[in-house]
């Protein structure tokens, strides 16, 4: 595995950081997007995490359109676009370059 910063920060899902924001979206009755680099195993992956108003991990979407830059920092790229179905409505994630490709926003 590449060593980078993100690897270093890298971290399981669930972990610290959606323990802390699943009591934060408890404590206040509403939804949190987290973005984050998950760990999983020996794969690097760069993720929006969706909490739910229960305080739990409602589900995540692993950033599929990576350029090259997230290759290089040891990234992999995820296999599907997720679609979550929330009391608002159903939700789904884009992450940053995501936003180029209109396939991510057509997932039902």
């Amino acid at each position: 595995m590449i060593s980078s910063p993100e690897a270093e920060g890298a971290e399981a899902i669930p972990g610290p950081s959606t323990d802390y924001n699943c009591g934060l979206a408890k404590q206040h009755g509403l939804y949190i997007v987290a973005g984050l680099i998950e760990r999983d195993r020996h794969q690097l992956f760069n993720v929006a995490v969706l909490i739910g108003p229960d305080g739990k991990v409602a589900g995540k979407y692993r950033k599929v359109c990576l350029p090259g830059g997230e290759y290089d920092k040891g990234m992999s790229a995820g296999d599907d676009y997720r679609v979550f179905d929330t009391r608002l409505d159903r939700i789904g994630m884009m992450i940053c370059y995501d936003g180029f490709f209109p396939e991510v926003a057509r997932g039902e």
